[in-house]
């Protein structure tokens, strides 16, 4: 079996809620529910998000499984070993 692991973005996002709606109620869509018009923005609008990243592994033309990683800046004052902010080092404690 061959794959791939592909980035989920507007283009493929259908076949992310495919799996989706499988992996909720362990069944296939009907025929009628694949033809209702479906609107992703809202769900595109959040993948355009630069600190979320979704993946998917793909077989042929269906994903299989996915994997989501979130930025998550370390907060602290340099100070005491944190990163920190930009609003962090604006100000001195």
């Amino acid at each position: 079996m061959e794959y791939s692991i592909v980035r989920v973005n507007k283009e493929n996002y259908a076949l992310f809620d495919d799996m989706v709606y499988f992996r909720i109620n362990n069944r296939e869509k009907t025929t009628t529910e694949q033809i209702e018009p479906n609107n992703y923005t809202a769900n595109c609008v959040m993948l355009n998000n630069e600190n979320l990243h979704v993946y998917a592994a793909q077989v042929d033309n269906r994903f299989v499984g996915w994997i989501s990683a979130v930025f998550i800046p370390k907060i602290g004052h340099p100070r005491y070993g944190g990163k920190g902010s930009r609003q962090t080092h604006e100000k001195e404690y």
